[in-house]
C-alpha cells in the first residue's frame, strides 16, 4: 500500500519526480520508485517500473518479484537504475521511526516504521486509540526543499488514510 500511495504521489505531484546530476536538476519520467531489499549480499534498492499507474495487484506482484529476484542474486543492472525515490520499510523490526539515507542518484527516500498504537484526542478532544505509522522522508535539498517535501509527504498520508481509492489505477 504504501508503495502505491508514493507512487500515485508521485503522479499528483510531477514536480518531484526529479533528480539532481551534475549541475543539473533533471525531471524523470514515469513513477518508478525503488524499494529498499535486504539480502544476503547486503541491501538493495531495485526499482519498480511505473508504480503509480499500475493496479494494486500487479504492483504487489512486479514487488513480489523484484524482492524474489533480489534475495536470489539474480538483479541486472538495470533492476538498479531510475526512479527518484525509494522506499525503506523496517517496521517489521517493530521500529518507530527511522532516518533513511538517500540512495545514490536519487533525490529522496521514505522510511517506513511499524504501526503503534497510540492515543491521540478525537473531535471532541478525548483520548482515543490509534494505529499510526512513523513515516519520514528524507531528500536532496538541492533538488527541492523542504516545502515542497512537506506537500509530498502530506500526499503521501493523504491516500494511506483514504485507501480505497488505491484501487483505482
Amino acid at each position: 500500500l504504501v508503495m502505491a500511495a508514493v507512487g500515485r504521489a508521485i503522479v499528483r505531484m510531477p514536480e518531484i519526480n526529479v533528480v539532481f546530476e551534475g549541475d543539473d536538476v533533471v525531471e524523470i519520467a514515469g513513477s518508478d520508485i525503488g524499494m529498499a531489499i535486504d539480502t544476503d549480499r547486503g541491501l538493495f534498492a531495485p526499482v519498480v517500473r511505473n508504480a503509480g499507474g499500475l493496479p494494486l495487484d500487479a504492483l504487489a506482484g512486479a514487488a513480489d518479484a523484484l524482492g524474489e529476484r533480489a534475495r536470489a542474486g539474480q538483479l541486472v543492472a538495470g533492476d538498479l537504475a531510475g526512479g527518484a525515490i525509494s522506499v525503506s520499510n523496517v517496521g517489521m523490526y517493530g521500529a518507530s521511526h527511522l532516518v533513511p539515507i538517500v540512495n545514490p542518484g536519487q533525490s529522496a527516500i521514505l522510511g517506513v516504521a511499524a504501526v503503534k498504537p497510540v492515543f491521540r484526542p478525537d473531535a471532541h478532544g478525548q483520548p482515543a486509540l490509534r494505529s499510526e505509522i512513523g513515516l519520514t522522508l528524507a531528500c536532496d535539498h538541492r533538488v527541492f526543499n523542504g516545502v515542497a517535501a512537506a506537500r509530498f509527504l502530506d500526499c503521501i498520508v493523504g491516500i494511506l488514510e483514504n485507501p480505497l481509492g488505491l484501487l483505482r489505477t
